[in-house]
């Protein structure tokens, strides 16, 4: 007997839309799983990771992320680290919670020493192109100097309210990088008592006319500050993303703010008073430079179990999603095969 329409040409068009439906109902799946997988790795990566502060005892680990996330550093003398650090305001607060600004100052340290540490961010942990990050502390101080100026200012959104937290860098020629967390009212405190040459060999004492290079950020609005060492105490009020020179005198445009971000020579500074009063610098016979190595922004990341978990779960919905899709075609080839006369006649 015949196959009718019924028989045969429906079946075969109802097969070939199951198939259809379970390549496009995988896809979908398997492309959303990675795609939170995916996500979720970025907003947790630390951004423009720094190591500041450097002195015999201490060193400060700062880092931004792109969404609020829990943080905290594992470190030690070795690539095993053993030891865990919590977040300055973590510490200060007493209370941890997710932040998008993020700073840790390990004390107690040994002077002279290579510290290793890794990042603990949200639910993955990140190295430095798969080791450890490392830094290594300042020789103990051969001189204490004593009353040393503050970097002190404030700043402010430019909303006029005081950012809920800001990171403040500031570098010159010849000293470490130093950095810090505004407070809660926008104000910013940086003593310069502890201030070393770059090499970490010695004290530092800056010039008045000294060129200092400070920038702010919140994570998201930046501003750069120009300003000479006799300035530093006294520093107007900053609104963050905009950029000030304070040699000239003057907020500066996107254009002129680009020649912030190094120190040049050609800096015009103002006049010098008539009888200048040079403050006196300790002269010193360096050693030979021992380099210092850096983190990149290239972390690795390694899954903590709670991530491996997640993960598991993530292939679980894409394999079961899969089985799914796979059992669905079959039906419809089977289907398709037996309409068209492959297995019944």
């Amino acid at each position: 007997m015949k196959n009718t329409f019924w028989d045969k040409r429906i079946p075969t068009l109802l097969s070939l839309i199951l198939i259809v439906i379970s390549i496009v109902i995988t896809s979908f799946l398997v492309r959303r799983e990675t795609s939170i997988v995916s996500r979720a790795d970025i907003t947790q990566t630390p951004q423009n990771v720094k190591i500041t502060n450097i002195s015999d005892k201490s060193f400060t680990i700062s880092y931004i992320t792109e969404v609020a996330n829990i943080g905290s550093v594992n470190f030690g003398v070795d690539a095993n680290l053993g030891q865990a650090g919590l977040d300055d305001k973590d510490q200060e607060t007493g209370l941890i919670r997710p932040r998008r600004i993020h700073s840790f100052t390990l004390k107690n340290l040994k002077p002279k020493t290579t510290y290793f540490f890794a990042i603990v961010s949200g639910k993955n942990t990140f190295l430095e192109n798969d080791v450890p990050y490392k830094a290594t502390t300042a020789p103990t101080p051969q001189i204490t100097l004593q009353d040393q100026p503050v970097i002190q200012g404030k700043v402010i959104l430019p909303t006029s309210i005081a950012p809920e937290e800001a990171l403040i860098y500031v570098n010159t020629e010849k000293a470490q990088e130093i950095s810090a967390l505004s407070q809660s009212n926008g104000q910013y405190l940086l003593p310069l008592t502890s201030l070393l040459l770059k090499d970490l060999s010695y004290p530092v004492v800056l010039g008045e006319d000294d060129i200092v290079k400070i920038t702010i950020t919140d994570g998201k609005q930046n501003s750069n500050i120009l300003l000479l060492a006799k300035q530093i105490s006294d520093i107007p009020v900053v609104t963050l993303s905009k950029d000030y020179d304070f040699i000239l005198g003057k907020e500066t445009s996107g254009t002129e703010s680009a020649a912030l971000s190094t120190f040049s020579s050609t800096v015009t500074r103002p006049l010098a008073s008539a009888s200048p009063t040079p403050t006196p610098t300790p002269t010193v016979t360096l050693p030979t430079p021992t380099p210092m190595l850096l983190p990149t922004t290239n972390p690795t990341i390694i899954p903590s179990p709670t991530a491996l978990q997640d993960a598991l779960l993530g292939n679980q919905s894409v394999f079961a999603a899969g089985v799914v899709g796979i059992a669905i075609s079959v039906f419809g080839i089977l289907l398709f095969i037996a309409t068209r006369g492959g297995i019944y006649h």
